[in-house]
């Protein structure tokens, strides 16, 4: 498969999952706001992808500071 086939299928295959989301929300997109919204959703999968690669369990901010590192004297 070549890669401009993968991209088209991948485009594909990323506006059926927003039209089940959508429908499973039960919401209805104009026509002419579909691409729209649907791009941005294309983005926030992205980001989403992103962040799950960059950051691992020990990058959460709830384990940068625990209680025993607080100075008690203050």
């Amino acid at each position: 498969m070549t890669k401009e086939a993968e991209e088209r299928e991948a485009a594909a295959l990323l506006g059926a999952e927003f039209d089940v989301l959508i429908a499973r929300a039960g919401l209805t997109i104009p026509e002419d706001r579909r691409a729209e919204l649907l791009a941005a959703f294309a983005d926030l999968r992205a980001e989403i992808a992103r962040l799950g690669e960059a950051l691992g369990p020990d990058a959460e901010p709830a384990a940068v500071y625990r209680a025993a590192d607080r100075d008690s004297s203050q």
